[in-house]
């Protein structure tokens, strides 16, 4: 039986779809006010410049003249008894308080860093025009939608003296694909995000990096803040009663400054480039999509014939993996195996449906072994090793594990590492397995102490 493979014009809009549907989810929802969601990152709101530690004039919503809580940091932070002289690498340095320091080489070690969040957009709002374009009509019991809180629409960092951080600007997907649906409707080109991220990045950081009279960088107040806000909203296209004004920033005090926001999933530019270059994509990539087909297909539970093709001896790879008890796999996950060592020895595809606990991750061991002995194999081929790898590419059997679940990944590639996860006692407990335990310990992050600790006792040691 074989299946028909999709056509380019039929992928292409599916990948439009898709594309469509991650830049309308939103990035970040915070549903428990800003106070949660400063709490969240390690910071605390701080609307204005204020001695008060905490209490409402910290936090509520700033406005155009309100003074910035950064014009308070210098004065109360930096130069409490002199101006800050500025080290050779460029940071500020505080005067002496009684220490043998001299004033002119101490450096601040913990700064002040705001992340201002230029706008937002409320969520229910913005997910009642999307059904609106869409013509649908949701039934909450049924649809499991963030509906409470506010998107992130755009946010940013700035340093103690109100500066912004370079590269910390962040534009959500979602802000750009609602005014492109306000503009153009259900069939609006969400694709064109690539294209257009980039120069709305750098028209609003170039707003956000203004200059006095000598072309120094010059401190944002909250007018600047809030003009470029409305101003970017106007840009995009979305209504007012959906945009929320510069609602907070968020005082931080650390040594670097904090990373910027991803307010765009992290597919988007694949999927995008997928689009783009679809004719060129990898062998795998066409076979996912449904460009290539496989030239047979067959029920594993129904074709017997099939399964004893797969299970003959000729098949079966050289090694598998000793795991704890020893035990074989299954008829099913035996054939799996074969069938990946046969089908992918170069390229391809392979895909294995099971639900928790079916065994997947333990067929998954064996197909390592493999890549594992296929390498030592490939290198024991080399006649005349002082003179290096030769040709030999050992990214050809190199493994990366991938998942949207970390639990997933943890499987993997924090068990197979730890002897008393991965083997059976019987392989290590002779000490056969122990020439770079010292090494394999310190890759995976156990300490010295640890590792020692662990050794000879329960496994836990790397290998």
């Amino acid at each position: 039986m074989t299946s028909k493979a999709s056509s380019p014009d039929t992928v292409r809009n599916a990948l439009r779809s898709w594309i469509g549907v991650e830049v309308l989810t939103p990035g970040t929802v915070e549903a428990g006010g800003w106070n949660g969601y400063a709490q969240a990152i390690g910071g605390q709101i701080r609307n204005r410049a204020t001695e008060a530690q905490t209490g409402q004039s910290l936090w509520d919503t700033p406005e155009d003249d309100d003074i910035a809580p950064w014009f308070g940091e210098v004065q109360t932070e930096i130069t409490e008894a002199e101006d800050p002289i500025a080290s050779p690498d460029g940071q500020a340095v505080l005067p002496n308080e009684g220490d043998a320091t001299p004033a002119r080489k101490r450096q601040l070690k913990s700064r002040p860093w705001y992340k201002i969040v230029l706008a937002a957009m409320p969520t229910a709002g913005a997910m009642k025009l999307l059904d609106g374009v869409f013509g649908d009509e949701v039934d909450e019991d049924t649809v499991d939608r963030k509906m409470r809180g506010n998107v992130l629409a755009a946010t940013l960092i700035l340093d103690e003296f109100g500066i912004l951080v370079p590269d910390s600007m962040a534009l959500a997907s979602f802000a750009w694909g609602i005014g492109k649906l306000c503009a153009d409707g259900a069939t609006a080109d969400l694709s064109a995000w690539e294209s257009e991220e980039s120069p709305l990045l750098h028209e609003v950081t170039a707003r956000l990096s203004p200059t006095d009279a000598e072309g120094r960088p010059r401190p944002l107040s909250w007018q600047d803040l809030r003009d470029v806000s409305r101003k970017l909203r106007t840009e995009l296209g979305v209504p007012e009663d959906l945009w929320i004004v510069t609602p907070c920033a968020i005082r931080t005090i650390k040594k670097n400054p904090p990373s910027g926001d991803i307010l765009a999933t992290f597919y988007l530019r694949d999927l995008m480039a997928i689009e783009r270059d679809l004719p060129g994509v990898p062998a795998a990539t066409r076979a996912y999509l449904g460009l290539d087909r496989p030239d047979e297909s067959w029920d594993t539970l129904s074709d017997r014939r099939q399964l004893s093709h797969l299970l003959q001896p000729a098949l079966f790879p050289l090694a598998r993996w000793p795991g704890p008890g020893l035990h074989s796999l299954t008829l099913l996950q035996q054939g799996a195996v074969n069938a990946a060592v046969r089908d992918l020895s170069e390229k391809g595809l392979f895909a294995v449906n099971g639900p928790p606990g079916t065994g997947k991750t333990t067929l998954l061991r064996d197909v390592v072994a493999h890549v594992l002995t296929s390498r030592a194999e490939r290198l024991a081929e080399i006649e005349k090793p002082w003179n290096g790898l030769g040709d030999i590419d050992l990214m050809d059997y190199a493994i990366v594990v991938a998942s949207n679940n970390n639990a997933a990944v943890e499987n993997i590639s924090l068990e197979l590492p730890l002897r008393e996860k991965a083997l059976d006692p019987s392989i290590w407990k002779e000490g056969r397995l122990t020439h770079f335990s010292h090494t394999a310990s310190h890759v995976l992050g156990l300490s010295q102490d640890e590792a020692e600790a662990r050794k000879g006792r329960d496994g836990g040691e790397a290998w």
